[in-house]
């Protein structure tokens, strides 16, 4: 069989296969604009044999297995996927049988690794005109080398459209199951002329996209899959979401035109979700039934079924959308002779798409007319149908249309009563569907208009009145033209012509102001009105000026409408235009800066214009320069900046000057001592180091820490006095003295005679004496410490000018030996170790 013409079909695409893991279903081809109007076209001719309630459909089925090995997918797995479909498609009458009870074995590795650019070489060799050929091939991969589940083609009259091809894969458990409760269903979806649920969700043409409502201003009939009783469904928008559990609420933060968030139903079977569910709706099997007209008609040139007798059918309005009180004319066509006493009926059917009833039309040869009743309650879901009398036969309802009533439109507001400059909204409100078209008095137009209230930001510099002067609207509508008045209240609130407009980034703005509600302090804001952007700041409030810190983020060059702004009508300030400017960079400085105490100061430099001086970082009082004072020592900080030509001031930089301290001196260190013995004098130094110190003896020494010790070794009682200090600050003051006090131990003769030696140096358990002269002889003894303390007191006994003492246990150190001999007495420095 040869095919000369193919539509463009629709393919799918698993991108994952795990079923417990949602693997995405993704259709690798969408239908085209020029696709959807002849799948319309199509099914505006629909018929159905009330004498008949099922449909057997032939399915050829042929499966693809490699040439050189076992067959993976067979008659067992045909047979469940044809009872699962048979299930699914009862409501519509349709049985799915295997044409001549056997599936079709094809042998041929090629064709089983499928391509899509083989498809017709496949299909001229295997497809039948009398049954559905559905083939099942391992893998199938595109024209751009992704890897696809399935494709279909929507339905028309052409044998290039029907066909379906699916890939088995491995024919794993967890595939088969995703081919059986999603894939296999969703391609039949297709086959029969349904769109995906999110078709068109991301048009470019944002008219295009499906609207989330179900209202008066819902779209869902002529946009997205065409069907209302599936949600709207951003896939395409966020196709990330796939991988959202199925009891996983949707992003909030994703929305339509109208700014709703969408809550799309994961379980549709047109959907990309797998495993979250497996349904049609109602309105989809009523779109299914619409599209039989298309698959079993006279006119196409294939035939899944047997032939009727008798054939009637209606062709679908062109519009979507129709209005009460419209005429509506249906084209209808029949196949088969009918009796002369033949008469046909329309059937209408409620918004539900059920209950049809018989109402009065026109007809003529080829074609009826129909007026909508002006009572009509406005709907999405209303059908046409055809019957016959001789013999009864009705055509398959035609699909969905929507029927809008008359509108109404008004115009409101939140406001009658506001501040000069403040913004109000006025609220169009609309009955009835959209879209509307209208035009305010002030000559504002808006077109295209699909929401029931439409809030207009409208800025109110003078009292103004509002009004609508002109509306639209397809299907008729009242306009309510009442004029809406609103009122100015002047502003209580003056700011002095001094305030300068010019302001500077990241400063403080004094403005001055007479006005203010004294018990309302806490209530005012500081209003900055951009073109893009806008703030409120919070200020603080003296006597004469309301003070603010511009916010951060304001950029140089910015302009704004600035105000006082209290909470209370007329408790505002008239707008000023303020422009800011970039402050200039801070002031070059040298810090830290050091002055010897009380020295001579000369006034602090920095490098840069127009400078002003501070005592402190939040100062607001300048000076034009400052000179430290240097009677205090310490660390003090002083502030500069440079003021731009625009007088914009930079931020401050902080010098620090540090005070030495004065230079003094003061001596201590009074003590007494023993004759041959040294101490020290402390000196105590304020100032910076080195220290130069003279004392009154003329000695000079230098000191190089706050704290100097010198040890002195007088022989007389002596007073050290200091005589001046300096460092290289200058001279200091000086106070004090040291009185050091020299003793002799017990009234010592510093002159001790030759004659008595004593050994050994140092002693210590015992002492020799020896005199010159070899004598025999006794003399009393006293040992002493060198403070005049008793140690010992014994008579010696000298042998021949020799004696020994046994020592008692003695500290280390010096003591003086005392030895009385006729009328002289001894004494003698003795060194115990």
């Amino acid at each position: 069989m040869n095919y000369t013409k193919w539509m463009t079909i629709s393919v799918c695409l698993f991108i994952g296969f795990s079923f417990t893991t949602k693997a995405q279903l993704s259709c690798g081809t969408t239908p085209s604009p020029l696709e959807k109007v002849e799948l319309k076209s199509l099914l505006q001719y629909n018929t159905k044999n009330l004498r008949r309630t099922n449909y057997n459909l032939a399915v050829n089925a042929v499966v693809v297995h490699s040439d050189t090995a076992l067959a993976a997918f067979g008659s067992s797995e045909i047979e469940i996927l044809l009872n699962r479909a048979n299930l699914y498609f009862a409501d519509l009458g349709i049985q799915f049988i295997l044409k001549d009870d056997k599936i079709k074995d094809v042998y041929n590795s090629k064709f089983q690794t499928f391509k899509s650019i083989d498809e017709l070489a496949l299909r001229n060799e295997h497809d039948v005109l009398d049954a559905i050929n559905i083939y099942f091939v391992k893998s199938i991969t595109n024209k751009d080398g992704s890897t696809l589940n399935g494709y279909s083609a929507l339905p028309t009259y052409k044998s290039g459209s029907n066909s379906v091809i699916l890939s088995y894969q491995n024919n794993s458990a967890e595939n088969f199951q995703i081919l059986k409760d999603k894939t296999f269903l969703h391609e039949l979806g297709h086959y029969f002329g349904l769109l995906h649920t999110f078709q068109d969700g991301n048009n470019t043409d944002i008219t295009k996209r499906e609207l989330v409502t179900r209202g008066t201003n819902a779209n869902c009939v002529y946009t997205g899959d065409e069907i209302c009783d599936t949600p709207a469904d951003p896939f395409e928008k966020l196709s990330s979401f796939n991988n959202i559990n199925c009891s996983q609420p949707f992003p909030e933060d994703l929305v339509d035109a109208n700014g709703q968030a969408y809550l799309p139903v994961f379980d549709n079977l047109m959907s990309y979700h797998v495993g979250c569910g497996d349904n049609f709706t109602q309105q989809q099997y009523e779109r299914m039934e619409a599209a039989l007209a298309i698959r079993l008609s006279p006119n196409a040139e294939y035939q899944i079924t047997s032939q009727e007798t008798y054939f009637v059918s209606l062709k679908t309005p062109k519009q979507k959308v129709y209005c009460v009180g419209e005429n509506v004319s249906l084209e209808m066509t029949t196949s088969g002779t009918f009796e002369n006493d033949n008469y046909y009926t329309l059937e209408f059917s409620d918004q539900t798409g059920d209950n049809f009833h018989d109402v009065e039309a026109t007809f003529f040869q080829d074609s009826l007319h129909f007026t909508i009743p002006e009572a009509l309650v406005t709907g999405l879901n209303y059908r046409f149908r055809l019957k016959t009398s001789s013999p009864e036969v009705s055509s398959f309802p035609t699909q969905n249309i929507q029927i809008k009533g008359k509108g109404q439109i008004s115009l409101s507001t939140n406001k009658s009563i506001t501040n000069i400059g403040d913004f109000i909204y006025l609220n169009v409100n609309t009955v009835g569907g959209g879209p509307w078209s209208f035009e305010l008095s002030d000559g504002r137009k808006f077109t295209n208009i699909n929401v029931p209230e439409l809030a207009i930001a409208t800025q109110i510099n003078e009292t103004s009145t509002f009004s609508l002067k002109t509306a639209e609207r397809a299907c008729g509508l009242s306009m309510d033209s009442t004029q809406l008045t609103i009122e100015v209240v002047p502003p209580a609130i003056s700011i002095a012509s001094s305030f300068v407009t010019d302001i500077c980034k990241k400063s403080i703005v004094k403005i001055p102001a007479r006005g203010l509600n004294i018990d309302k302090i806490a209530t005012y804001n500081i209003i900055l009105n951009g073109e893009n952007k806008s703030y409120i700041v919070k200020p603080t409030i003296s006597t004469t000026s309301v003070n603010f810190m511009v916010p951060d983020e304001v950029e140089e060059g910015e302009t704004f409408d600035l105000k006082i702004d209290g909470e209370s009508l007329g408790d505002y300030s008239e707008t000023f235009k303020v422009k800011v400017f970039e402050a200039p960079s801070q002031p070059k400085i040298i810090s830290p800066i050091r002055y010897c105490f009380n020295s001579p100061a000369t006034s602090l430099t920095a490098e840069g214009d127009s400078l002003r001086w501070f005592f402190a970082e939040n100062d607001g009082i300048p000076y034009p320069s400052i000179t430290p004072k240097t009677a205090e020592e310490g660390i003090f900080y002083y502030y500069v900046s440079q003021v731009s030509a625009n007088g914009c001031g930079s931020e401050r930089s902080k010098i620090e000057v540090q005070i030495k301290p004065p230079v003094t001196a003061n001596l201590s260190g009074a003590a007494v001592i023993v004759t041959g013995d040294s101490t020290k004098l402390r000196f105590d130094l304020t100032g910076e180091a080195p220290w130069n110190l003279e004392m009154a003896d003329g000695t000079v020494l230098t000191a190089k820490s706050e704290t100097f010790e010198y040890y002195v070794k007088p022989y007389n009682s002596t007073e050290y006095i200091l005589k001046k200090v300096n460092n290289p600050c200058g001279n200091g003051f000086v106070s004090g003295s040291a009185e050091i006090q020299v003793i002799l131990p017990l009234g010592l003769n510093p002159e001790i005679p030759k004659s008595l030696i004593a050994f050994p140096v140092p002693a210590k358990d015992y002492l020799d004496l020896r005199f010159e002269e070899n004598t025999n002889e006794s003399a009393p003894m006293e040992f002493y410490s060198f403070t005049g303390h008793l140690q010992m007191k014994q008579t010696l006994l000298f042998q021949n000018g020799l004696t020994r003492i046994k020592l008692p246990e003695l500290n280390p150190g010096s003591y003086i030996l005392k030895l009385t001999r006729g009328t002289e007495t001894y004494y003698k420095t003795i060194v115990v170790r």
